[in-house]
């Protein structure tokens, strides 16, 4: 039965997003891996982009930018950017100042009754234990 591995996985120069691997019996040999390799970008098709409710009347739309802080500041950013870090914790807390493969929320637009309103978001400090 194959059991599969869903990651970003970089080993002696392969590069993957998926691999199988099987245990067909036998001692080590009886074991292969299959690498899986997708041409397209499938975290921006799975990002939720439009809503629409009552047959159409309310529709909101959602926009998206990389997690990434400006070089302002020593890399850490501005307040006013979307996202910014202030780098201001001790261990065992770790403050992120980037993660450009992770999108967030940069604006809501809702539109409804011919009346259309925005909604802009900033960020600021990722914190992992």
């Amino acid at each position: 039965m194959p059991i599969p591995f869903i990651a970003d996985i970089k080993y002696r120069g392969l590069s993957s997003e998926m691999l199988f691997l099987r245990d067909h019996g036998g001692g080590s040999f009886g074991r292969t891996i299959t690498y899986i390799d997708f041409t397209r970008d499938v975290s921006n098709e799975n990002l939720l982009k439009k809503v629409t409710q009552s047959n159409g009347a309310i529709v909101d739309e959602i926009t998206y930018a990389t997690m990434q802080s400006s070089n302002f500041n020593d890399g850490l950013g501005l307040p006013s950017d979307l996202y910014s870090s202030n780098n201001s914790l001790y261990y065992p807390f770790v403050e992120l100042k980037q993660i450009p493969s992770n999108k967030i929320v940069s604006q809501l637009k809702n539109t409804s009754a011919s009346s259309t309103k925005y909604q802009d978001f900033k960020y600021n400090g990722f914190t992992v234990q």
